[in-house]
């Protein structure tokens, strides 16, 4: 491959995860598990499309941005780009771990947040306990 034809790439951790797709409130919602560090991560574009109802998330997040310049100042450290098994292979998505997560929703307004935050803790939680007691 010469020099015109190399592709950029964005640089991924080459962790284990366990991914899966988690349904709220009929939208699917991709999640990994770092067993490793025993941490559960949530895809974050999933996330907001699911709390404003199916609605474009890269725009809404580029606002939430632009909001919020705290926010935008630690976004690098706030969002992990974590490998996900797609229909097209493997894929760098943008990931929130649950803390990160709710600091991120922080500014976003819905009518879902409170049944989403318990649902969110849920799915840590048994993911927390699988990877604790080692079973699927």
């Amino acid at each position: 491959m010469n020099d015109e034809t190399k592709k950029i790439r964005i640089a991924v951790p080459q962790i284990s995860t366990k991914n899966k797709v988690e349904i709220f409130e009929g939208h699917e919602i991709r999640t990994a598990l770092n067993e490793k560090k025993g941490k559960f991560y949530f895809c974050v574009p999933d996330v907001v499309t699911a709390l404003r109802d199916g609605k474009d998330a890269k725009d809404y997040i580029k606002k939430l941005r632009k909001r919020d310049p705290d926010l935008n100042a630690k976004w690098n450290r706030v969002i992990k780009f974590l490998p996900f098994q797609t229909t097209g292979g493997r894929q760098p998505i943008k990931f929130a771990d649950h803390e990160n997560l709710l600091r991120v929703l922080r500014e976003v307004h819905s009518t879902k947040m409170d049944e989403f935050k318990k649902w969110a803790e849920q799915k840590v939680e048994e993911a927390t306990n699988i990877d604790a007691s080692g079973e699927e």
